[in-house]
């Protein structure tokens, strides 16, 4: 495209395509290590959260089988259709792609377990508080009691990041308490990757108040009192 905008969109698309729709990705990713702390069964529902090209999506339609259901969603209405069409070609009937906005996961349903890849950074360090807790409180709703969000995201590792992309464990865990989830577990996966387990608990306080036990094993020390996040924003 000759249009400077409508070309960068089209080259970034392309992008996330030879990345992030790779065969290799396994690999490089570990892919197969990440779905062993997915809990999902035979005829559980999921969604996939920023599911791009549908890489999970399509290993997550195995995974629930026939009687199962998965909700491939994606703000970016052209990840979406490529998905939809794949799906048709290949006849994967568990899989519904759907359309959503920066504050709505926009599924009308309960999941068992709802996954977000290389995304929750961006949840995290781009949207605004309101946004964000617009948009949390949607996936919290389309989760079951003591259903699952599952977060795999890109660790800092001085210079030999995955790409300039990643956050910080511990202020994930934090702020997604803060927004009504009970982190569950911790995985490093490759330096360069990590997932975070949590339960939706409805109903749950969240007490933020320190055991001493705490107070002695304590990696890092925020106080909470909202929802925004600590970014440095750099050149831009």
């Amino acid at each position: 495209p000759e249009d400077p905008e409508e070309h960068l969109e089209r080259r970034t698309y392309l992008e996330d395509l030879l990345m992030f729709n790779n065969p290799m990705r396994i690999d490089w990713e570990k892919s197969n290590e990440i779905l062993r702390h997915i809990p999902l069964n035979d005829g559980d529902k999921v969604i996939d959260i920023g599911c791009g090209f549908g890489f999970y999506s399509y290993l997550f339609s195995k995974m629930v089988g026939s009687t199962g259901k998965v909700y491939a969603v994606d703000a970016g209405e052209s990840y979406v259709k490529y998905v939809d069409k794949f799906v048709k070609k290949y006849n994967l009937s568990n899989i519904e792609p759907v359309v959503s906005t920066t504050t709505d996961v926009s599924v009308d349903d309960e999941a068992d377990v709802a996954f977000m890849c290389s995304l929750y950074h961006i949840v995290y360090g781009w949207a605004r508080e309101t946004e964000r807790s617009e948009f949390l409180n949607t996936v919290r709703r389309s989760i079951k009691k003591d259903g699952y969000l599952i977060i795999a995201d890109n660790s800092f590792l001085n210079g030999d990041e995955m790409n300039n992309c990643y956050l910080n464990k511990e202020l994930a865990i934090i702020q997604l308490t803060y927004y009504g989830f009970q982190f569950s577990e911790y995985v490093q996966i490759t330096p360069q990757r990590y997932v975070l387990v949590f339960r939706h608990r409805p109903g749950q306080s969240i007490n933020f108040s320190e055991s001493a036990e705490e107070k002695n094993n304590k990696v890092f020390n925020l106080n909470i009192t909202t929802g925004n996040s600590i970014i440095h924003i750099g050149s831009l």
